[in-house]
Parts: structure tokens; C-alpha cells; sequence
């Protein structure tokens, strides 16, 4: 069985819909038309003339080859900011204070509303079926990857500074302080945001707010990550991304960030041949077992495909990589045994 990530196509609409169904995500909303919207543009930013990197957003799907049905979904908004856009975040602070007259010291966290006003290339968006998640093929490795296999590719299409999102553990920052702000409902207001962050300045306060005011729930939960979404976490975390006391103005949700320069696959991609098993007569030096995953793409731009595998042949020669595969995945990402292709070996 064989999976792939590629871009999305009209013909994957359904599918998605049907995605969409299942989770909570502002950015793949359960509206037809929307998401077809998001494809159409996904199509001109992968054209080999793109839209400009302001309107770029890419949609990645992931395919399950033998039942040609779309089981996830991946995002990239190419450019998030620009000169009349801004990101926004709370910073966490850390403050001590000390009375003399008691001779105490009181320890406080603060938010302290941050605007970005450089740069960023956001990551979203991203969703796997229910009955495919934990799935011994690393669905939600290939599909994470990929995205950021594909930037590494083609980084002209991309800013190098990167951001991510993680979804909050609860609403309890938005219940407890910004909903006290921005007078409307939650969902509301994210959408609005995907617009325009402006009244985030305008009506979220701008000094700085200590936690202990805020409730309890607000408090626990700020900063910290559901347990669904700790592997993906993780992952992002694994290729460079770090945590640095930033949150969602929203819902206190992990406001994660990269540089593509950092990226592990951005540092070493390589060129690996790949030969189907049908056709080992084809390599006249010595093949060995091997327990590595290579992540493998067609380095095409437009038709971007891209597959996670574990060979079950591989051959070293000087610089170069050979690996051997089953037929199917060859047929996957659209190859003939001997091609070469961009790889990066996990």
C-alpha cells in the first residue's frame, strides 16, 4: 500500500469536504465553495508563474494510492504579513517582585501584546483522517514533512522566516480576557482575523496583563498543547521549530517559528536514484539492507509529489545513492526505475 502527498485538484473536493466534516478548523471550514476557493488559489501559486507571495496559499492532500480517496490535508500561507497586515501574539513575561516589608518574593507571569510586521510564511491546516491516524506508515509524518520538504525545494516561493499555530488545550484565555475586548463570538472573530489583524491593536489592551487575573482554567491551560496535538508538535519541534513564550491573543495556543535556512531538509537535500525490484540487473554494485526512511519527491513544482519510504534495497557509491523499491511506489510519484529524484534520507 502506498500513500502520496501532492497538491490538490477540483477533483479532490469531495473528499476534503468530508475531511472538513470531522475536525475544527477555521482554515478548512465545512463550506463548499470556500474550499474550492482555496484550491483554485492553491493552482495559480503552484503555476510556473505564480500569483504574487501575498495571495499564495498552497493545499497538499494526502492520497491513499490504492483507493484514490484523500485522507489529510496540509497548508501553507506563502506570506501571512505584509505592510498593511501584522501578526500578532502575546508574549509571556516573567516578573519578580519583592516587598521589604514582608520579605517576600512573589513570582508573576504577564501578556504583553507583540506585532510582527516582517515576513512569515505560515504552516496550517493540517488534518488526518480518523481511521488513518497512528497508522505504522507515519501518515502524519509524511504529510508535516512534506510541506516543509517542498519549502525547502522551492524557496523563492516562500519567505525564510516561519510560523505555526498549534491548536489551543481550551477557549478559557479567550473566555477570560479577550472575549472581554473584541465583541464577538469566538468564531467570529477568528475568521475575521484571517482577513485582518488590525482590531487586534485597537481593542485588545496594550499593556501588560498579569495571569493571575485571569482564571484559573485561563491560567493551567494558557501555552499548553491538547494531547492530539502533541505529535504534531513534536515533529515541527524535531525540524528546527521552536517555542518562544509566544502565544495566540485568541486562545493562548503555542506560537511556534522557524527559519528555512534551519530546516534539516533545506540543509541536505540530495539526489537519490530509485530502481523498481522488477529491475535489479539494472545496478552493477552491491546491494545492502538498510533500516532508513527516505522522504522522495519528483522536484516538480507544479505536479509535486512526494512519498515517504523505507527501501528495501540500497546501494552507496562515492556520492551517490541508489535505493530499490516496489513498483507501486514508483507508479505513485509518477517515475521510471532509474529516474532520480530529490530525496532526504531521515
Amino acid at each position: 500500500m502506498a500513500f502520496i502527498v501532492r497538491m490538490a485538484e477540483e477533483k479532490d473536493l469531495k473528499d476534503i469536504y468530508n475531511l472538513s466534516k470531522s475536525v475544527e478548523l477555521f482554515n478548512l471550514p465545512p463550506d463548499k465553495d470556500f474550499l474550492q476557493e482555496i484550491i483554485l488559489i492553491s493552482k495559480k501559486s503552484i503555476a510556473s508563474t505564480p500569483i504574487p507571495k501575498i495571495k499564495s496559499q498552497y493545499l497538499f492532500v494526502l492520497e491513499d494510492t490504492k483507493t484514490k480517496v484523500v485522507i489529510g490535508t496540509g497548508q501553507i500561507k506563502a506570506q501571512k504579513t505584509h505592510d498593511k497586515r501584522a501578526n500578532y501574539t502575546f508574549q509571556i513575561l516573567q516578573e519578580k517582585k519583592y516587598s521589604h516589608s514582608l520579605d517576600i518574593f512573589v513570582d508573576h507571569k504577564k501578556l504583553k501584546l507583540t506585532e510582527d510586521w516582517e515576513p512569515l510564511t505560515e504552516l496550517g491546516g493540517l488534518v488526518v483522517a480518523k481511521d488513518y491516524q497512528g497508522s505504522p506508515n507515519k501518515l502524519g509524518k509524511l504529510l508535516s514533512f512534506a510541506r516543509l520538504f517542498y519549502i525547502s525545494q522551492f524557496v523563492e516561493r516562500f519567505n525564510q522566516r516561519l510560523y505555526v499555530e498549534i491548536a489551543p488545550k481550551s477557549q478559557a484565555l479567550w473566555k477570560s480576557l479577550s472575549s472581554k475586548f473584541i465583541p464577538l463570538t469566538y468564531k467570529e472573530a477568528d475568521l475575521k482575523s484571517k482577513q485582518n489583524q488590525e482590531f487586534f491593536s485597537s481593542l485588545l489592551p496594550k499593556e501588560d496583563i498579569y495571569l493571575s487575573m485571569l482564571s484559573e482554567q485561563a491560567q493551567k491551560d494558557i501555552a499548553q498543547a491538547p494531547d492530539k496535538s502533541l505529535p504534531a508538535m513534536k515533529l515541527l519541534e524535531k525540524t528546527g521549530f521552536v517555542y518562544r513564550d509566544e502565544v495566540d491573543p485568541f486562545d493562548g495556543g503555542i506560537c511556534l517559528r522557524g527559519r528555512v535556512q534551519h530546516l534539516p531538509f533545506y540543509k541536505k537535500l540530495c539526489k537519490t536514484t530509485v530502481h523498481s525490484m522488477d529491475n535489479l540487473q539494472s545496478i552493477s554494485k552491491p546491494l545492502e539492507d538498510t533500516d532508513k526512511y527516505f522522504l522522495l519527491s519528483n522536484g516538480d513544482t507544479e505536479n509535486f509529489k512526494c512519498a515517504l519510504v523505507k527501501p528495501l534495497k540500497i546501494c552507496h557509491y562515492d556520492s551517490d545513492i541508489q535505493i530499490c523499491c516496489e513498483q507501486e511506489i514508483l507508479d505513485s510519484l509518477k517515475i521510471k526505475s532509474g529516474e532520480s529524484v530529490t530525496s532526504f534520507v531521515l
